[in-house]
């Protein structure tokens, strides 16, 4: 790969991350923009232990907090 097509995909790459954060940001706030706690999110409310994205955050915080 070139300097130039590495500067093309980060650039990319920040767009689409800006895109995710103008978009779902305000429903799951900044802390729940990562892939991996979105899936255990997902994952509370199809197993249904969560009704809602509200349900499912405030399940996973407590779950973190002890």
């Amino acid at each position: 790969m070139t300097k130039q097509s590495l500067a093309g995909i980060a650039t990319r790459r920040s767009e689409i991350n800006l895109a995710i954060s103008d978009k779902y940001e305000s429903y799951l706030g900044r802390d729940f923009l990562q892939a991996s706690k979105i899936e255990a999110l997902q994952k509370l409310i199809s197993d249904g232990e969560a009704a809602n994205i509200i349900e499912a955050i405030d399940l996973y915080q407590k779950r973190q907090n002890g």
